[in-house]
């Protein structure tokens, strides 16, 4: 093991956690540079860029001559892996409509849980040469190339930085291969919007006509920027993006917290981790289930609140079969709070902040996952089962606060800063973008 091959053991054994965190720095960096890269350049070109970057941060792997270039390696590595997952998702949601969006989300989430199981399969089997089984998973940054003749920019992202002709011809594209077309309604407004952009200027926040309240601007005006700043200057938004950061902060540091430290329930790294992705599937499946039938609100709040009694019952319940049991459950219930809590905030940020929201979300996120290789040494120190517990109660409290988030299911996704501070509200009830109206 690479562990083995640079000494990191016996009382050096404290570099792993080490390790492990600048993995999780380098996810908090590309969550940082994502969303201002991606309001910038596009969905498509900050996907396939941070594609390219992921595979060669993974095949350098094989070519690593000490511990501390791994770090190194390793900060690469999270970077360009948390901007792919997040565009990937971003992407995906934004070119679904309300009917779709959550098959999409839980469709992204399964996929995450069979990669756990394949990979730790091939590292079992290439447990003995960790430098081949790196230059191996290269090749599942291949797989996304094949659908790039198929893959379009976000008509969304387009739309909010006034490209209206491109966004345009994707609608066209969307709608041909769909056997279906653009309604007259719609290709009105999109005329009405090119041709003000060629003379007075629309802001990126009028997605709709003016008499959604939206104030033009001329031409001298230029572009609105935003920033992370823009997620706190209106009061509904402000507070909830503290409250989806401090739900993205618990469900990474539990999800994470059992997955870094299965071996601690269980016999075997590698089998618990297989049995653990394989039941992340089933769980994505069912996640789907109860989230087309009964909403995301009241699910997410009651999954984390479980998640929280099974890390707590794990941590302290002396049964060897049922503390790995209730590990198991825990895991795949943060797998279904994952899924819901990145579907939850694609559908509450507006388009316009959507990218630097989930990524302001995942910032946060991965200083959780800074923190939980350190938590872990808190067993050591202190109590074995102090860490779980903590991990616990900060869950049902999250939990907890889900309450005061709007009920997303089924609504049309907010387009610009005035929607979404509406959104979920009394004064937001009939109010549709351009976007919402033609997938309507």
């Amino acid at each position: 093991t690479a562990a083995m091959e640079y000494d990191v053991v016996c009382s050096r054994e404290s570099l792993k956690t080490v390790a492990r965190s600048m993995y999780f720095i380098g996810m908090l960096i590309g969550s940082m540079l994502q969303g201002q890269i991606a309001d910038y350049f596009g969905r498509l070109p900050t996907f396939y860029g941070s594609v390219v970057v992921h595979a060669v941060s993974i095949s350098s792997y094989y070519f690593s001559v000490s511990y501390e270039v791994m770090i190194f390696q390793r900060i690469l590595l999270g970077c360009s892996s948390i901007m792919v997952i997040i565009m990937g998702f971003i992407m995906a949601c934004e070119m679904t409509s309300p009917k779709w969006r959550t098959l999409t989300g839980c469709t992204i989430e399964a996929y995450f849980g069979l990669g756990i199981a394949v990979s730790t399969t091939v590292a079992y089997a290439m447990r003995h040469d960790w430098r081949s089984f790196c230059l191996v998973c290269v090749v599942f940054c291949v797989l996304p190339f094949f659908g790039i003749c198929h893959i379009k920019e976000s008509a969304r992202w387009l739309l909010t930085t006034k490209r209206v002709t491109k966004a345009r011809a994707v609608m066209e594209c969307m709608a041909a291969t769909n056997k279906m077309a653009i309604p007259n309604e719609i290709q009105e407004k999109l005329q009405r919007m090119e041709d003000r952009s060629k003379g007075i200027f629309v802001s990126p926040t009028t997605i709709g006509d003016s008499n959604h309240g939206h104030a033009n601007q001329t031409a001298s005006d230029g572009p609105v920027t935003y920033t992370f700043v823009s997620l706190f200057r209106t009061p509904n938004l402000r507070f909830r993006t503290i409250i989806l950061c401090f739900n993205w902060f618990v469900n990474v540091i539990g999800y994470y917290g059992i997955a870094l430290n299965i071996d601690q329930f269980g016999n075997s790294m590698f089998i618990d981790n297989i049995i653990s992705g394989i039941l992340e599937i089933p769980a994505t499946v069912l996640c789907l289930l109860v989230l087309y039938f009964f909403g995301r609100k009241y699910p997410l709040m009651i999954l984390e609140i479980i998640g929280g009694l099974c890390c707590i019952g794990a941590a302290t319940i002396p049964v060897p079969w049922l503390k790995i049991t209730l590990a198991q459950a825990g895991r795949v219930t943060f797998t279904a709070t994952f899924v819901m809590v990145y579907v939850v905030s694609s559908e509450i940020y507006p388009t316009v902040v959507r990218s630097i929201g989930i990524g302001t979300n995942s910032c946060v996120a991965r200083v959780a996952g800074v923190i939980c290789p350190f938590l872990m040494l808190l067993g050591n120190l202190v109590w074995k089962p102090l860490p779980f517990i903590i991990i616990g109660v900060i869950t049902i409290a999250a939990g907890l606060t889900v309450i005061t988030l709007p009920e997303t299911h089924k609504k049309p996704l907010p387009e610009t800063i005035e929607e979404g501070e509406v959104f979920g509200t009394s004064k937001g009830k009939g109010k549709h973008s351009l976007i919402a109206m033609s997938q309507e």
